[in-house]
């Protein structure tokens, strides 16, 4: 094997309760944690000036309003947690990383609107626990350790879009090191791009992501994602940190990032890899450009690295909306017409009755797709007996806002506040096979 290559051991820790007490321990699945000093943690960033803790757990008849992002607690042993947050930016995704499977770290915060409607508004994330709905979202299958937090006055968009995942992140690395420093874990599982047989297909993952700025971004190392243009990544970097969401403005149609510390997409082709497939690489891409020349010279930017690679097939996951897709689909077409086959997964529109146009945007050579289903359904969300996160929601932006008690009924007139709802990557159980 080559000197270079990357190796991730992931230290797996198996959580099946969480509960509050004077230290961090991990027993039989049992986690003790201290919210004394998980509120210590948080608060050492002076841009907060408030923060409680909540204990949330599957299946619980609860609400969770205000979400800012839920990360996965993880610790590297070594140091290089969550590099360009709480480490000096280096590529992460070599060396040993604990985990705690089954926990999810989320923030929330009533974020300000400063301006009535716009695409970097940031809306209101919901999350149900129990019901129908519930399978949606990536917290209802989660032990959840919610941290309410308020911010300083006067903090402009951009310090606040940090402060929020700054606090889950510190957080969550606490949990993970305290509680997993010197324990066994559960499980573990290594992580390389190992050589295979020659004769394998070698199958690329092209990975788009949302980045427009404050809460409609993803970081890149701890930096907006929009200031790079496509380039290949290994897929370790991925399930040690190196992506976070921010995309608070787009709820149903962000991934949160405990969904890309545990991308299925990446997961599945690692399970594959040197068995049915040759596992080659991840090519990361922004979406949302304006122009169309823009879109243009993206998708054969992108395309050449998938070519670079040695692709003989594609896989294709993207985020957001209407420009995202675009620029999704036209690096898909190039692959295609350079003898690439590829697959898309993504989810619909299909209008409030399921019998509209499903996609906003469309390619011929897009003959291959998986729907994870449509956005468009209107829903009512029940009353619940617990509320965390806050009192009231906020609801249509675009019209200034309208405030509606949080514990329900909620109507929506489409899924868009559902918290994680798209299942961009398959995350979710929500969804279907069109062949």
């Amino acid at each position: 094997m080559a000197e270079h290559a990357m190796r991730l051991e992931r230290r797996t820790f198996d959580v099946r309760e969480v509960s509050a007490g004077k230290q961090f321990r991990l027993d039989a699945g049992r986690l003790e944690i201290d919210p004394d000093a998980v509120v210590r943690a948080v608060l050492a960033d002076d841009r907060v000036t408030r923060c409680g803790v909540q204990l949330v757990a599957p299946g619980e008849d609860a609400r969770i309003i205000h979400i800012c992002d839920t990360v996965e607690p993880q610790w590297r042993v070594g140091g290089g947690t969550f590099p360009g947050w709480l480490s000096p930016i280096r590529t992460t995704g070599d060396g040993t990383t604990h985990r705690l499977s089954g926990v999810g770290v989320t923030t929330c915060c009533e974020l300000p609107w400063r301006k009535t409607g716009g695409i970097q508004t940031p809306r209101e994330n919901i999350a149900e626990m129990r019901g129908p709905l519930a399978p949606l979202n990536p917290l209802s299958q989660l032990q959840n350790i919610v941290l309410e937090i308020e911010l300083r006055d006067g903090l402009p968009d951009e310090e606040c879009d940090r402060a929020v995942h700054v606090a889950e992140m510190r957080a969550a690395e606490l949990i993970a090191r305290e509680a997993t420093r010197d324990r066994t874990p559960d499980a573990v599982t290594i992580n390389e791009l190992s050589e295979t047989d020659p004769a394998l297909k070698r199958v690329v993952y092209v990975y788009q992501i949302t980045s427009q700025g404050p809460y409609a971004g993803t970081f890149y190392y701890g930096g907006y994602l929009d200031r790079l243009m496509p380039t290949i990544v290994h897929p370790n970097e991925i399930l040690d940190g190196a992506l976070v969401d921010g995309n608070i403005a787009g709820p149903w149609i962000r991934t949160p990032t405990i969904v890309h510390q545990n991308n299925p997409v990446i997961g599945g082709l690692y399970r594959d890899h040197g068995k049915d497939l040759a596992f080659a690489g991840v090519v990361l891409l922004r979406g949302h450009y304006y122009g169309m020349d823009d879109k243009y010279r993206v998708a054969q930017e992108a395309s050449k690295l998938v070519r670079w690679l040695g692709a003989d097939g594609a896989i294709f996951t993207w985020e957001n909306a209407g420009n995202g897709i675009m620029e999704c689909l036209y690096t898909l077409q190039e692959c295609e017409r350079a003898g690439v086959k590829s697959v898309f997964i993504t989810w619909e529109h299909g209008g409030a009755n399921g019998d509209d146009t499903p996609l906003q945007f469309y390619v011929p050579e897009a003959d291959a797709i998986v729907s994870t289903g449509s956005m468009d359904e209107p829903v009512v969300l029940p009353p619940v007996a617990r509320v965390v996160g806050g009192d009231t929601v906020r609801l249509n932006p675009q019209v200034g806002g309208e405030r509606v008690p949080a514990k329900g009924p909620i109507e929506l007139s489409w899924r868009l506040e559902l918290y994680g709802g798209a299942g961009h990557v398959g995350e979710t159980r929500y969804g279907r096979v069109d062949v």
